[in-house]
């Protein structure tokens, strides 16, 4: 079975949504899901699940926080290979060199390139390097 990353919108940001990584586990592995590993208290995880479409488990990780917790929390479910993808399009290769610094920005359902055409795609803030990452229409990553 295939392993993918879960990234949740929002969890653990101030006092809102609080999620102990111990119950998001429990909740996650009761959903079905096996090999649960959450990543320091960030809402990230990665973990085991049957092959399906990437939203089709992003709807069904959304549905059980939002009947056992009953929080609305949006989720990006990605494939290794999108996730791979991400990394190899990061466009500070070369230039940043502290990895703990850098983000990705990654929209939870695919943009029409329409509606980005001619934004900026990378920047610097003032702490790190990021960028914006979307979905085609098929579903896989662009830079």
């Amino acid at each position: 079975m295939p392993r993918y990353a879960v990234l949740l919108r929002g969890i653990n940001v101030g006092r809102a949504k609080r999620v102990a990584m111990a119950d998001l586990r429990s909740l996650l592995e009761a959903t079905g899901y096996t090999d649960v590993r959450t990543h320091l208290n960030s809402g990230n995880v990665v973990l085991t699940g049957e092959d399906a479409d990437t939203a089709a488990h992003a709807e069904r990780i959304e549905d059980a926080i939002r009947a056992r917790l009953g929080m609305e929390v949006r989720c990006a479910v990605l494939t290794a290979e999108e996730l791979r993808a991400i990394v190899a399009g990061h466009p500070f290769d070369g230039v940043a060199d502290n990895g703990s610094r850098m983000m990705a920005f990654v929209y939870v359902q695919p943009v029409d390139p329409a509606l980005v055409a001619g934004t900026r795609r990378c920047r610097r803030t003032r702490t790190a390097p990021a960028w914006v990452t979307t979905r085609s229409t098929s579903g896989a990553p662009t830079a």
